[in-house]
């Protein structure tokens, strides 16, 4: 997602990446939100391979988006009372969200959403609308009237963010 090894955008901020060496073989992150620098301690045999720092920057930077959505995920699932499903994260230009359902006769249906790795750059206003989103669609599978009544009823300003969030670019 991120080729950039100078800065990121992470929750709308951006941040400075400062790759530290260390002897640990298992790389870390650490974020300093009063000087906004994203602080990467990196094993010393790969401080010069681009490429290996980018999957590590990226690897760091889902691991980031995976744990604020099980959260919000969770809270929002309560809140309107229906199915937490798994989660799965996707580098997409198509879609910020997508609630999937697998029927087999042997398991029954299966659900799961797909967010895309991109949601990390945005405001969480705007993650919080697609998690709401994508669980409002247990309720209606639909983008009917119903579905927004719903995503209204059960968050307001639901319709107006979805029509902000329909103004952005995925890239």
């Amino acid at each position: 997602m991120n080729n950039n090894l100078n800065s990121i955008t992470i929750f709308n901020k951006i941040f400075t990446i400062n790759f530290v060496e260390t002897l640990r073989e298992i790389n870390s992150y650490e974020i300093n939100y009063e000087k906004n620098i994203f602080i990467i301690k990196i094993n010393i045999k790969y401080i010069n391979n681009e490429n290996k720092k980018i999957n590590i920057l990226n690897s760091f930077v889902e691991e980031i988006l995976i744990e604020y959505l099980l959260k919000k995920q969770k809270e929002f699932s309560k809140i309107i009372n229906v199915y937490n499903p798994p989660i799965f994260i996707k580098n997409v230009n198509s879609f910020w969200g997508k609630n999937s359902t697998k029927f087999s006769y042997a398991k029954g249906k299966k659900f799961w959403i797909t967010y895309n790795l991109k949601l990390i750059r945005l405001d969480k206003k705007f993650i919080d609308y697609v998690i709401q989103h994508e669980l409002i669609h247990f309720l209606h599978r639909n983008h009917s009237n119903e579905f927004y009544s719903a995503g209204e009823k059960y968050f307001p300003g639901f319709y107006n963010t979805d029509r902000e969030l329909n103004k952005l670019k995925f890239n």
